[in-house]
């Protein structure tokens, strides 16, 4: 059986503790199972770091890193400084992935042969979920692309 290539999903953490457990957990069922998870704490006061420290020590897949708080640039800058996958992905703390998330986009990437896949996202409320961004299927062939994708969504 082949492997497939690794992907590292960067979370940049702080002060989420009530919607971490709920992003941990989608990251750690999904059915792309190559991942590692980057958990950044940028200086979490709240119960972030025994949340993230719990993942760390139940599965190998999860790293847990602190930082003093720098912002979550420097947070998701520190997470690729330590990944080790061919490809990054990227996850808000207060946000989940769904289960086949990671599994669809490295499909895109491999049947387009591209290095960037782009999705779009739902925001959920009390009374209802809409989209957001675009949630066309597209393979962005260049860098230029991908900026002006990200610029327009």
């Amino acid at each position: 059986m082949i492997e497939l290539p690794k992907i590292s999903v960067i979370v940049p953490i702080y002060n989420c503790e009530q919607f971490l457990r709920k992003c941990l957990d989608s990251l750690s069922n999904q059915t792309y199972k190559n991942i590692e998870v980057i958990m950044v704490d940028d200086g979490s006061t709240d119960n972030s770091g025994n949340i993230c420290k719990e993942f760390s020590d139940n599965d190998k897949r999860f790293i847990y890193i602190r930082q003093e708080n720098s912002g979550v640039s420097i947070a998701r800058n520190k997470g690729i400084d330590y990944a080790t996958g061919e490809f990054l992905g990227f996850c808000d703390s207060d946000d989940w992935a769904e289960r086949d998330e990671f599994e669809f986009l490295y499909e895109l990437i491999s049947e387009g042969k591209s290095d960037i896949a782009v999705c779009g996202y739902c925001v959920d409320t009390n009374s209802e979920s809409k989209l957001r961004g675009n949630s066309n299927e597209r393979i962005i062939a260049n860098a230029e692309q991908a900026i002006e994708v990200i610029l327009k969504d």
